[in-house]
């Protein structure tokens, strides 16, 4: 899986990845990272993946 990411806001996603695995009491699929990363971009004004 190739996500492209800004080194800057890699703490962040770790973050969103972290809260969705707790809140949904499992691990995150790749669909679903690919969607927590392209939200966290859109939200920080960066392009899409």
């Amino acid at each position: 899986m190739k996500i492209h990411f800004p080194t800057a806001l890699l703490r962040a996603l770790i973050e969103s990845v972290r809260q969705f695995a707790a809140t949904h009491k499992r691990n995150v699929t790749g669909t679903e990272l690919q969607s927590l990363a392209a939200d966290l971009k859109k939200h920080h004004g960066l392009p899409d993946l």
